[in-house]
């Protein structure tokens, strides 16, 4: 199951990746679809980072929320994951 988050994880942030707006800013996309454009952890940072360096316009608390919850999501994941592995780590050695 570990070896797997190996090979699918490049996928996964490959795919947030092109979905985040890295180039062009939030505010190209309507209101409605740049809320879901900005439940993407990566595009929130990145509207963050164009908010601080370049002065766009954002909904800086709705991006901070954000982030904030996917912390919280995957740390929680991560903690789950790694409960599980270390008590089946010692059977595979």
């Amino acid at each position: 199951y570990l070896r797997d988050l190996e090979k699918i994880m490049p996928i996964i942030f490959q795919v947030l990746m092109y979905l985040s707006p890295v180039i062009y800013p939030v505010s190209f996309y309507p209101e409605g679809f740049s809320k879901v454009l900005l439940l993407n952890p990566i595009a929130s940072l990145m509207a963050i980072l164009q908010w601080a360096l370049l002065g766009i316009e954002i909904n800086l608390t709705f991006s901070l929320l954000v982030i904030g919850f996917w912390t919280i999501l995957l740390s929680w994941a991560s903690g789950m994951i790694f409960d599980y592995g270390s008590k089946h780590f010692t059977k595979t050695l």
